[in-house]
């Protein structure tokens, strides 16, 4: 990043710019104490396919309890503006940009168990068949 830039406004919202000239960002973590769930809405300027820029809008609310709210962005961002609602003296600690693949325990599963299920009906489909001999002579057939 080249430039940061921390501005506030009367509405109870505190705005942060930032210039990325280009850079990836696969997404986007804040890290923050409330008393409340956090809303945050960003507005990015990127690079697409054929180096056009282009504007995307992104909003997300997070719970309190968790402390941490994650955006996918996954663009080459031009710049990027960071809007988050901070009533209730809430306190964004920190703000984090990867940009490198994070691991992903709901997509590994979800994998997972598509291939663990393609496998069943395919090796065992005895067992879900009424008639025991129907899948091996299906087989034959095919």
């Amino acid at each position: 990043m080249s430039e940061v830039q921390k501005a506030e406004n009367k509405d109870g919202e505190t705005t942060y710019d930032f210039l990325f000239d280009g850079r990836y960002v696969s997404s986007i973590y804040l890290i923050y104490q409330s008393k409340t769930d956090i809303s945050s809405r960003m507005k990015v300027t990127f690079y697409d396919g054929y180096g056009q820029k282009e504007v995307m809008e992104l909003e997300d609310t997070a719970s309190f309890l968790l402390g941490k709210s994650a955006v996918w962005v996954d663009q080459k961002v031009d710049s990027l503006k960071l809007t988050v609602e901070n009533k209730d003296a809430d306190k964004l600690n920190s703000i984090i940009f990867v940009n490198h693949t994070v691991f992903s325990w709901a997509k590994f599963l979800l994998v997972f168990s598509v291939l663990l299920l393609s496998y069943i009906f395919v090796s065992h489909c005895t067992f879900l068949e009424k008639d025991p001999n129907g899948c091996t002579q299906w087989y034959q057939l095919h």
